[in-house]
């Protein structure tokens, strides 16, 4: 609450400089602001702003405002208009760049935010392609941060188009520059040697090198601690690497050190994500399973259903949601199991088109079954009481648009 006030605040501010025309001063306010906002809201006005003073400021600040509002509108999902400003921004770097090579490192990190835009866009060629330019130049110039920074973005290509043996080859060169020039009292380089790490420590899981897996996970723990003793706002990120780690370990059939792990997330409960807290319901179903398969099943429902709410809300792949539910029925007995067959079997119908002649029959379940199935007959009713309850819902009244009602 206090940052969003301090946005707020900073954003009145902003506004009264407009007013009065002290376009300077609005420049580095907007700059500044657009840095550190997290509320969507608040960025969609500041692009509003930025396209003012894109049309009133010198020639001179054009770039850094383009750059701004390239990153603020990839922050609230506009990318093909991050895509203009981007591309706005390099045009003007690289004309300056012509007659002065400092404003090289300038032309680097637009190449740099166009591989992350084209990377989320789904055009991994145009990504490697535009790091790999910003790699050269950054090399170039003798940017050894830029460059660490562009190779742990190649990491992360690699990795996410499966090219695993890339990915770590790339991460392996990030982690010994940034070790080279390591200061445990830089705040920038504690958080990129623990992504760095944390990231790597998934490469080397797929790789089925699972020492060194734990090794760079437990390194990441590390580093992300050393940021809270900092009072740094990095819960998410230890409980990230916590959770990796985990995962690891049940991987493994060490339950017990899992328990452990998930237990210390815990404390962090309220500044998990929503999409690491479906990660750390499903980590605890899996190690409940062996022990109390009724706590399992809600656990696996609960997994299933958060993930797919998110799915549906927001587009978010998180975990095999469908497989959850699967769990539930191979484990679960009564009205759970019964609903979670219900359920998945709506989802398969509804919003993936499949099991479309196949009949739901009624089985025993719970009022989220009923409204479901009686959503096909075009009338439901359900109290939302929880995650679960609101995926029923939500299904539910999937199935009474589907039917026609």
């Amino acid at each position: 609450m206090i940052d969003e006030s301090r946005e707020q605040e900073d954003l009145k501010k902003l506004k009264e400089c407009l007013k009065k025309g002290e376009k300077d001063k609005a420049l580095e306010l907007f700059i500044d602001l657009s840095n550190r906002a997290r509320m969507i809201k608040l960025m969609q006005e500041l692009i509003e702003i930025g396209g003012y003073l894109l049309e009133n400021v010198k020639e001179v600040d054009e770039g850094r405002i383009l750059g701004t509002l390239g990153n603020l509108c990839y922050n609230v999902g506009k990318f093909e208009e991050a895509e203009k400003y981007y591309e706005g921004a390099l045009n003007f770097y690289v004309q300056l760049a012509k007659k002065d090579e400092s404003y090289m490192k300038y032309v680097a990190g637009v190449l740099n935010n166009l591989g992350n835009l084209y990377q989320v866009m789904g055009k991994p060629s145009e990504a490697e392609k535009a790091f790999r330019d910003a790699l050269i130049i950054r090399q170039d110039i003798n940017d050894k941060a830029g460059t660490v920074a562009t190779l742990s973005c190649l990491g992360l290509l690699y990795c996410n188009i499966a090219e695993y043996e890339k990915a770590k080859e790339y991460y392996e060169k990030a982690l010994l520059m940034r070790m080279e020039m390591f200061d445990k009292e830089d705040v920038q380089n504690l958080y990129s040697l623990g992504m760095i790490l944390n990231n790597l420590g998934t490469v080397y899981n797929v790789l089925k090198d699972t020492k060194k897996a734990e090794e760079s996970y437990k390194r990441a723990v590390e580093i992300y601690k050393e940021l809270l003793r900092k009072e740094e706002r990095a819960e998410d990120l230890l409980c990230g690497a916590l959770n990796n780690l985990a995962t690891l370990y049940i991987d493994a059939g060490e339950l017990e050190e899992a328990k452990k792990l998930l237990e210390e997330i815990k404390k962090y409960d309220s500044f998990l994500p929503p999409d690491l807290r479906v990660k750390v319901v499903l980590n605890n179903a899996k190690i409940l399973e062996g022990r109390d398969k009724r706590k399992a099943a809600e656990e696996y429902l609960r997994a299933g259903s958060m993930a797919f709410v998110l799915f549906v809300t927001y587009g978010m792949n998180t975990i095999n949601f469908i497989y959850c539910f699967e769990k539930v029925e191979e484990i679960g007995e009564g009205k759970i199991k019964g609903d979670a067959e219900i359920m998945r079997r709506a989802m398969l119908k509804v919003y993936f088109g499949l099991e479309k002649d196949k009949e739901i029959k009624r089985v025993e379940c719970s009022e989220r079954g009923k409204a479901i199935l009686d959503a096909f007959k075009g009338n439901f009713r359900l109290d939302v009481k929880d995650d679960v309850d609101l995926a029923a819902y939500i299904i539910a009244t999937g199935v009474k648009k589907k039917s026609g009602f």
